[in-house]
């Protein structure tokens, strides 16, 4: 296996990982209290799938609902 691929299997202790059908980097969440961290790979066509098909479920059975009040995108500036 790459190394490049490898380290792509290194998670935080705890985490729980978003699979990802269109590549081979995988997502993750991690609870830290009552806050929620999840970490999906940058590629949006990748991203995006993940993020409908398994983030935005979770968040709703989290909440009791199908809205999610707050969300933040952290991406560097170009």
């Amino acid at each position: 296996m790459p190394a490049n691929n490898l380290k792509q299997a290194l998670l935080p202790r705890g985490a729980i990982v978003i699979p990802n059908a269109l590549g081979t980097a995988p997502g993750y969440r991690l609870a830290h209290g009552a806050k929620h961290l999840v970490v999906l790979p940058g590629v949006p066509r990748e991203m995006k799938p993940m993020m409908e098909e398994t983030v935005l479920p979770w968040l709703a059975r989290l909440r009791g609902g199908d809205q999610v009040y707050l969300a933040r995108v952290f991406q560097p500036s170009a």
